[in-house]
């Protein structure tokens, strides 16, 4: 089966995020993206709009961990709407104390022109708290 454009581009992202190239990422986004987290970490505001905000976001990838991947594990594509969905799972290690991070999303990322324009990210928020408490505790120490 042939994979759409916007499929492709999806794993690309997905990709250069596992090979911590936030550069091609952020090359990638629409100078309006939209990033919405329903289910943001409570203090993280759930949207951010713009690309400055979007480069703040990915450029914390690598700082907060020293390995970080991402695995798709089903994909939906709805070339109609230039949307696609997708589940997948994170493996990581934070770089302050070298804990283990893994946690499963729901995303749906959308285009235009062939742009990402809008990054959701569905996941489970008590996951990343209670796998970040170590870490809060040591920058509180």
């Amino acid at each position: 089966m042939v994979e759409s454009a916007n499929v492709e581009r999806v794993r690309a992202i997905i990709a250069s995020i596992n090979q911590m190239d936030i550069e091609s990422v952020i090359a990638m986004a629409a100078e309006d993206i939209v990033v919405n987290v329903p289910f943001a970490v409570p203090g993280q505001p759930e949207t951010q709009q713009g690309r400055d905000s979007f480069v703040v976001a990915m450029e914390g990838i690598p700082v907060m961990f020293s390995r970080f991947t991402l695995q798709i594990n089903h994909i939906y594509d709805v070339p109609d709407q230039d949307v696609v969905l997708f589940e997948m799972e994170s493996n990581g290690e934070f770089a302050i104390n070298g804990t283990d991070y893994g946690n499963r999303y729901m995303m749906l990322f959308g285009f235009r022109d062939g742009e990402l324009c809008l990054w959701r990210e569905y996941y489970n928020s008590l996951i990343l708290q209670e796998q970040m408490a170590p870490i809060f505790e040591l920058m509180q120490g």
